[in-house]
């Protein structure tokens, strides 16, 4: 079921101020894809609190995000890296980070320490970072266009 308040296809449009029309522990698996992001970091921590509760046990949510971390350690080594590969010919590298951070309605970013950290504190088990199409979830629902820039973390309840 794609849950999206707009986009194509949306099989059940929903503002995500509210809470999922699903019942607790009834949900095999979640994905969300450049979402958690656009929430600011207490609102992020409380829709995985959110995701955990949907699920049933045993089951995965994989979150894909902006590789921050990445786009860090390339601006720490003048560009080489995420910068050159996926933003290139920004006037400065400096651009490319405040472009990250501040664009888009982007009100927190992660890396793969603090995402895990973000999981495992809401209660999941067995997180791991996963690479583009690498998925408990198949088919992999990841997005081809979003790969280049991506962090893939999959838990488990």
């Amino acid at each position: 079921v794609n849950v999206d308040l707009m986009g194509h296809p949306v099989d059940l449009r929903w503002n995500l101020d509210r809470p999922l029309p699903f019942a607790l522990g009834t949900v095999d698996g979640i994905f969300h894809e450049h979402l958690l992001e656009h929430l600011p970091l207490q609102a992020g921590l409380e829709f995985l609190r959110s995701s955990y509760r949907l699920l049933r046990p045993g089951g995965v949510l994989r979150v894909v995000v902006p590789d921050a971390g990445a786009y860090l350690e390339s601006y720490t080594s003048g560009g080489a890296g995420m910068i050159e590969q996926v933003r290139p010919g920004r006037p400065t590298d400096m651009l490319v980070v405040n472009e990250l951070f501040y664009n888009y309605t982007h009100a927190a970013m992660y890396d793969e320490e603090t995402l895990a950290l973000f999981m495992k504190a809401v209660g999941f088990e067995d997180v791991k970072r996963r690479e583009f199409g690498e998925s408990r979830l198949q088919p992999c629902p990841d997005s081809d266009h979003r790969r280049p820039e991506s962090l893939y973390v999959e838990a488990v309840k």
